[in-house]
């Protein structure tokens, strides 16, 4: 027997259901990015270098799928800041002695040889004098790296107005 139309059995509403388990994913992965990304930048900056600003700015700005790149900050002493107190490379210090001077050599040594295209930025002092850069210009000569930033603070003077802060 057939049932007439009147009796046949209503199906209930289909039910969607969504998955938020990959979005969550996403949302942890993207918090645990930015930490990260926001440690490394911090590790690179050091607030005791009063870096000079340029006369003539230049934009350079790296761009994406550049090279790698190592910062070596010149830290001045706190009374004194024509003499060096240290180096800095990424988060780790060396003394501005012979031997501190072999260990920034024999890391950079390294890091070249990983990397054949390293770029390597100097940060120091608006008063360092030169004879604090030129030991580190010598290693990275000596290291074979080719291209040495000289990072220095940007000025408002040159900048378009929709680029100043």
């Amino acid at each position: 027997m057939m049932q007439s139309p009147r009796h046949r059995r209503r199906r209930p509403p289909a039910r969607v259901h969504a998955n938020l388990t990959p979005l969550i994913d996403v949302t942890f992965l993207l918090i645990v990015f930015f930490v990260l990304v926001s440690q490394i930048t911090n590790s690179q900056i050091v607030d005791e270098i009063d870096l000079p600003e340029p006369e003539h700015a230049v934009s350079d700005a790296p761009e994406a799928g550049e090279d790698a790149r190592l910062t070596i900050n010149i830290i001045p002493q706190a009374e004194n800041k024509r003499e060096v107190a240290a180096y800095r490379l990424g988060s780790r210090d060396y003394a501005s002695t012979p031997a501190g001077l072999a260990s920034i050599a024999s890391n950079l040594l390294d890091a070249r040889q990983s990397n054949p295209r390293l770029i390597l930025d100097l940060r120091a002092d608006r008063v360092a004098p030169y004879s604090a850069v030129f030991p580190i210009l010598s290693i990275a000569r000596q290291s074979g790296i080719s291209q040495i930033n000289l990072l220095v603070q940007a000025s408002d003077e040159g900048m378009l107005p929709s680029e100043r802060p």
